[in-house]
């Protein structure tokens, strides 16, 4: 596959961005002694592949380039998967008809982590433990289908599910909900117990 070479600098501007917040990064530029995989630099790293992108054949180079910087780390919370073939790609603009960044600031709210950082964090797929990220499977039932439109004016419809693993057979309002699940024994635990 031919080089996109405007596309790999702005994907690897991107990367920096999003690595700079990576929680060890000034660990790996400054480790003890022995670490087995020496010092590694991520931001200085991702500017040596740009400033050498005409000397990589294909694009499949430039994406392995940037997963041995990930596989260097030894970190699974630092993860990049490449991507091959890959497809011009476009910002998203909003979903949902909200401003993307303000959408996903409201939906990190229902996530319980400490700081903002973490709940942001929190929204996106884990490539370590497998899970998809709470954008993906949200806490809260956020209507039908949720709306993502790119900035070129491309837009895609993820219809959305809601389940549960608790039986919902005659439940249709709030004193049968409260009956069933609010009091008594569920999940192992007898309600209002707190021994």
């Amino acid at each position: 596959m031919s080089l996109d070479v405007e596309g790999d600098k702005r994907l690897i501007d991107e990367l920096k961005i999003a690595w700079q917040w990576h929680y060890d990064i000034t660990w790996l530029k400054n480790p003890p002694a022995d670490r087995e995989n020496g010092s590694l630099d991520l931001i200085t790293e991702l500017d040596q592949i740009k400033i050498n992108l005409e000397i990589f054949e294909s694009e499949s180079q430039v994406q392995v380039a940037i997963k041995k910087i990930t596989v260097r780390s030894g970190d699974y919370h630092l993860n990049y998967m490449e991507t091959s073939p890959r497809t011009k790609i476009s910002d998203v603009a909003k979903i949902n008809d909200n401003d993307a960044w303000q959408y996903l600031e409201n939906l990190a709210q229902w996530e319980q982590y400490r700081d903002t950082d973490g709940r942001i964090n929190s929204l996106w797929a884990k490539g370590d433990t497998l899970t998809p990220g709470a954008f993906m499977v949200q806490s809260r039932f956020d209507g039908a289908e949720t709306n993502i439109t790119f900035a070129n004016g491309t837009t895609i419809e993820l219809i959305n599910t809601a389940w549960t693993n608790e039986d919902f057979t005659d439940v249709k309002e709030g004193k049968p909900f409260h009956e069933k699940f609010c009091q008594g024994d569920i999940f192992g635990a007898r309600a209002g117990d707190n021994d």
